[in-house]
């Protein structure tokens, strides 16, 4: 019963967000290192916010689902409706 109670929050260690945030710091700064101008960090720089932005979409997106599965499972032992 206490597994059944504790599933919404089984996949919050896998997202794989540190790990891909990570490497996505790493390649941004491999890709700085090798700008030739100023034109080169600016395009580098705003591939990397884009790239920041839809991980943290994601992450948002994630928490969401998170959120609504443990408001519906705290509902179910009070007897009330979803």
């Amino acid at each position: 019963m206490r597994r059944k109670r504790l599933a919404p929050f089984r996949n919050i260690h896998d997202a794989g967000h540190n790990d891909a945030a990570v490497a996505t710091g790493a390649e941004f700064v491999q890709k700085l290192s090798q700008a030739k101008n100023l034109e080169d960090v600016v395009k580098i720089q705003t591939e990397f916010m884009s790239a920041q932005l839809s991980s943290f979409n994601e992450q948002a997106k994630d928490i969401g689902e998170i959120y609504t599965r443990t408001a519906t499972a705290m509902r179910t032992p009070f007897g009330l409706s979803t």
